[in-house]
């Protein structure tokens, strides 16, 4: 069901956005060549990435109960479509593409040194 679908999407930017760690997705190969490896970000995109991140939480908090809420799947999904434009508004408004910011969160998912360090920016904020 859509609503479900789009309820655990909020929970699991809410729990990124916190910092927690979020299982990683398999990887079909482990040992894929250094060239194909995402670049590492800069400190300036972590900083970013931080106040981006903040910025989703509060997104979400404000958004899920509504979601939640909504009388039927459609209104359901009309509102994270808007929840969702929000979000892509905070990233950009960060200096960071919404490509940048996926390919920072799949960094931080597989490093807890990357964790830490976006933890600590956020922390700062």
């Amino acid at each position: 069901m859509n609503v479900h679908r789009t309820a655990l999407a909020a929970v699991a930017a809410t729990a990124l956005a916190a910092g927690l760690a979020l299982p990683a997705f398999a990887q079909a190969d482990s040992e894929v060549p250094q060239a194909t490896q995402p670049a590492a970000p800069t400190e300036e995109e972590l900083q970013s990435y931080a106040a981006a991140a903040q910025q989703i939480q509060q997104i979400v908090e404000e958004w899920q109960p509504q979601i939640a809420n909504a009388a039927t799947p459609e209104e359901a999904n009309q509102l994270g479509q808007q929840a969702q434009v929000e979000m892509v508004m905070a990233v950009e408004a960060e200096g960071l593409s919404v490509d940048d910011y996926n390919r920072i969160t799949q960094l931080a998912q597989a490093d807890p040194d990357l964790q830490a360090r976006i933890m600590s920016y956020m922390q700062q904020q």
